[in-house]
């Protein structure tokens, strides 16, 4: 749907890091799903090399065609609003200024972090993902000890 609308270079940035968040997240669920499917056939050797194959591959696919569902969008959208590929390089331009900036404190004089203002700009929820992550980090203990028990 995005596809057919009108973008300025300004407004693809909000597509692009939309982009750049959803497949960070995609990456942190394909490998904490990956942590848990370790974590629940560590005892048995033969059964664990032969379910994380199969679930490497599947992530790996997913991982895949994501990248190039996004390459095709990015592609049309540049095309048909005539963006030039040069914006992307502004983009990247962009949030290194914000890491930059921000080692130095920014406009408040002070900063959190380094990376605060390229997750305020980006629009990345951390502690959501945080919270996801120690669950899965969790759940995954509690089948390792249970598989290694057995």
């Amino acid at each position: 749907s995005t596809v057919f609308k009108r973008f300025t270079p300004l407004t693809l940035f909000d597509i692009t890091a939309a982009d750049v968040c959803e497949r960070f997240k995609l990456v942190l669920f394909l490998a904490l799903l990956y942590l848990l499917g370790w974590a629940q056939v560590a005892g048995d050797a033969t059964e664990s090399r032969a379910s994380l194959e199969v679930v490497r591959f599947q992530s790996l696919s997913v991982l895949g065609f994501e990248v190039v569902a996004d390459w095709l969008k990015h592609a049309f959208v540049a095309k048909f609003n005539r963006v030039d590929a040069s914006a992307y390089d502004a983009y990247a331009e962009r949030v290194a200024r914000d890491v930059v900036t921000g080692r130095r404190g920014g406009d408040a004089g002070f900063a959190l972090d380094h990376t605060q203002a390229v997750t305020r700009r980006l629009s990345f929820p951390l502690l959501p993902l945080a919270c996801v992550a120690v669950r899965y980090a969790a759940l995954s203990l509690g089948w390792l000890r249970l598989s290694l028990e057995l």
